[in-house]
């Protein structure tokens, strides 16, 4: 296992070779069926092993929860289906961001692997809405380290969820609330445009209002550029902003992006 490798440089490739092993069980002859189940089965032993060592030094901790975000129960194909990653390892995913214990880089490594989940997975609706509920509390604080939080907000976006129990839209108010937060840095700001521009959005939600936010903070961001324009993050803020309207191909077929949405709401 990782936890015996004496050199913790060997690690990373012990657990390139531990995926392609995965993506690779399925016996000749199979059904795409049947070798999907036979990868499930694989995953979900992987999954109990790698979770039993996510209290183990830092360098395990976070090979483990690579493990756990690159797990495949289909691997892409060569019409540019995209892969379909292991819907189980959201658990234990869950479990890291929620316990404040952890190292920030292995939360950030988690969040990452949850947002891979919940954009391809066969996640069932209840646990979605246990990953969302534990990703909006943990933007609570708005001085969390800058690349969690955008690393959160991301995950958000590929959420599906509309509504919490009691009907209301609660991860693009939060989102929306992100977005106009002056106390959170810019890059997780425009990440909140651009999540809002893929969220999944119902006849509660106003498509106009979330453009004229997003409009607004560019106008924010302009401002802000001028007095400080050698910031290294400006490039990434507008390019998310640019993508909450208009998003780039492969979000395109989902039909999503303000502009997308504003046209189909007559505007």
């Amino acid at each position: 296992g990782l936890s015996l490798l004496d050199d913790l440089s060997e690690l990373g490739e012990a657990r390139s070779r531990l995926i392609r092993r995965v993506v690779a069980s399925a016996a000749q002859g199979q059904t795409s069926l049947k070798a999907r189940q036979f990868r499930e089965f694989v995953c979900d032993e992987v999954t109990k092993h790698a979770t039993e060592l996510l209290d183990n030094n830092f360098a395990v901790r976070l090979q483990a929860v690579y493990i756990l975000s690159e797990l495949t129960v289909q691997p892409p194909d060569y019409s540019g289906t995209p892969s379909i990653p292991y819907a189980g390892a959201a658990i234990p995913l869950l479990s890291v961001i929620e316990n404040p214990d952890q190292p920030m880089a292995v939360k950030i490594a988690a969040t990452i692997g949850l947002s891979r989940i919940l954009k391809l997975g066969d996640l069932r609706a209840q646990n979605r809405q246990l990953v969302v509920d534990a990703l909006l509390k943990e933007l609570e604080d708005p001085d969390a380290f800058f690349w969690y939080q955008r690393s959160i907000v991301e995950a958000l976006g590929w959420s599906d969820v509309v509504a919490d129990d009691a009907g209301l839209p609660t991860v693009v108010q939060r989102l929306s609330q992100i977005m106009v937060d002056d106390r959170r840095p810019w890059q997780v700001r425009a990440q909140a445009a651009r999540s809002l521009g893929r969220a999944r959005l119902n006849n509660q939600i106003k498509v106009d209002l979330l453009a004229y936010g997003v409009a607004r903070l560019c106008r924010e961001m302009v401002a802000a550029h001028e007095q400080d324009p050698n910031a290294p993050y400006w490039g990434e803020c507008f390019w998310n902003t640019y993508l909450a309207f208009r998003p780039d191909k492969d979000e395109e077929q989902r039909q999503v992006g303000l502009l997308n949405r504003l046209t189909s709401a007559g505007f």
